[in-house]
């Protein structure tokens, strides 16, 4: 189904670069799941992939509420979020780590493992997977990525995950790789605090920008930044005492290094807003996350559609309005505008069921 965006009320555009997690508790404060989408109609619910329900988890009771929202929503919704276990006839199955894949160094066992992700993702109403892991684990006290990355060698992480991605994307799910521009370095968990790489610019290229790059040239239909800065392509303009804004915040890597520099045209999707190194929940910061050049914003408050400042309809210094933003945001949500046609039948776009 095409979204014809200019018959969409800013509203339901804002709504379009929302996805939320834990929806059963929406219902539970609205008192049902349409009074709810009537109010804040979102574009994209979140789902993890743990057994046990919780906020990363999903229940018989999580699947009947989406599918209340799936029926409900204006527009297709689109479902998204981890897929490393899944339950199949009463059963959980579990995926080998990543740094396992990266063991094995097998490029077709790459591609097999990319499939039986993206299958299970469709199987579970999931039409995009938060993954590959494209962080390079350059430091061994690194809290968070250690395991979850295939190595610390851009070279064989190329090789490999570009036939992840294929294998994801060949079943009609949108794969992501994350965690722009790369985590690894740092030995700072970013769920607690912000992070910052601090490579030279030749460093980064021949490390992160080699891994990233190469799904971008792929096909790849997604790119999750991370709550860290890079220093060596920024600019005064976007440092504070010291600090520069993380990823997730700057234009200068968001839009200039990534978008632009990079040439990557698929969808930008933010790590989790409510994480530590955003500050957590800030209208303020979520509104400044969009302009930056974000597509879809991961957890982000309702306060985020509510606001509705003034600036969304007034020229922002030189830049595009936010209402042109926007419009500019949800056409590519949709559509996934991959530059590889084999990937245009997407689920995404299907007619609702």
């Amino acid at each position: 189904m095409k979204i014809d965006v200019k018959a969409m009320s800013l509203r339901e555009k804002i709504g379009q670069t929302m996805m939320i997690q834990n929806p059963e508790e929406y219902v539970e404060r609205f008192g049902s799941v349409e009074a709810f989408l009537e109010k804040y109609p979102v574009g994209a619910v979140y789902l993890g992939s743990e057994p046990a329900g919780g906020p990363i988890g999903e229940s018989k009771a999580d699947s009947e509420v989406m599918e209340e929202f799936k029926r409900c929503s204006k527009y297709p919704l689109l479902i998204g979020g981890e897929c490393n276990n899944w339950e199949e006839d009463g059963q959980w199955f579990a995926m080998p780590k990543q740094m396992a894949l990266g063991a094995a160094d097998d490029a077709e066992l790459a591609h097999q493992w990319g499939r039986v992700l993206g299958d299970a993702a469709r199987k579970g109403g999931r039409h995009w997977i938060f993954g590959p892991v494209a962080d390079l684990n350059l430091n061994p006290d690194n809290p968070v990525i250690n395991v979850r990355s295939l190595c610390d060698d851009p070279e064989l992480t190329e090789r490999l995950l570009t036939r992840v991605v294929e294998g994801i994307q060949s079943c009609g799910v949108a794969a992501t790789a994350k965690h722009f521009p790369g985590h690894g370095t740092e030995g700072i968990d970013p769920h607690v605090a912000r992070c910052s790489i601090t490579q030279t610019r030749e460093e980064w290229e021949s490390t992160y920008g080699r891994a990233f790059g190469s799904l971008i040239e792929c096909g790849l239909a997604s790119v999750m930044t991370a709550h860290a800065a890079l220093e060596c392509y920024q600019s005064r303009e976007e440092e504070n005492e010291g600090l520069y804004k993380v990823a997730t915040l700057s234009r200068d890597i968001t839009t200039g290094l990534l978008k632009e520099k990079m040439n990557f045209k698929g969808v930008v999707v933010t790590d989790g807003l409510i994480m530590g190194g955003f500050s957590g929940s800030n209208t303020d910061l979520e509104i400044e996350s969009f302009l930056c050049g974000s597509d879809v914003l991961l957890w982000p408050s309702l306060e985020y559609m509510v606001s509705n400042p003034m600036w969304v309809r007034e020229p922002w210094g030189s830049k595009p309005s936010g209402e042109r933003m926007w419009s500019a945001s949800v056409s590519r949500i949709p559509e996934w505008d991959l530059p590889r046609k084999r990937w245009k039948k997407l689920i995404v776009r299907l007619e609702r069921q």
